[in-house]
């Protein structure tokens, strides 16, 4: 897969790529009827940089959620005074780390609403900059 990209097991490829080039993966099905079938395909990816990308844009590679409560989000170029934008609600983390080049920003708050797997939407806006969306 693509850096910053992930494949989940329901087929969904979630994440921020973080380096353009030309990726090819293979990808199996299974289906677990009686009857076992199965196929696989091999699928290219291409990532490509807008306008050469900017550096400074936040990037989200990665969110951990325990319960209802707490969130990490994880990725580079975050700041001290960066927001997390869950499905249209700003949130400010009550934690910021920086460890080399990778940031966390960690919110414990009031009891979140989440959808299912694949449709909530995230964002980590900075003073001067907004992440793509991140779905998880």
């Amino acid at each position: 897969m693509p850096p910053g990209l992930t494949l989940s097991w329901t087929g969904l490829i979630e994440g921020t790529p973080t380096k353009a080039g030309s990726y090819s993966i293979s990808v199996q099905v299974v289906d677990s009827s009686p009857t076992l079938k199965l196929d696989s395909k091999r699928v290219s990816i291409e990532i490509t940089a807008s306008n050469g990308g900017d550096q400074n844009l936040p990037v989200i590679t990665r969110v951990k959620v325990k319960g209802s409560k707490k969130m990490w989000v994880y990725g580079t170029n975050f700041h001290q005074d960066s927001l997390i934008i869950l499905n249209g609600i700003v949130l400010e983390p009550r934690e910021f780390e920086k460890d080399g080049n990778t940031t966390q920003l960690f919110y414990k708050g009031k009891k979140r609403s989440l959808g299912p797997d694949g449709t909530n939407l995230l964002f980590v806006q900075n003073s001067d900059s907004r992440s793509v969306a991140f779905v998880f």
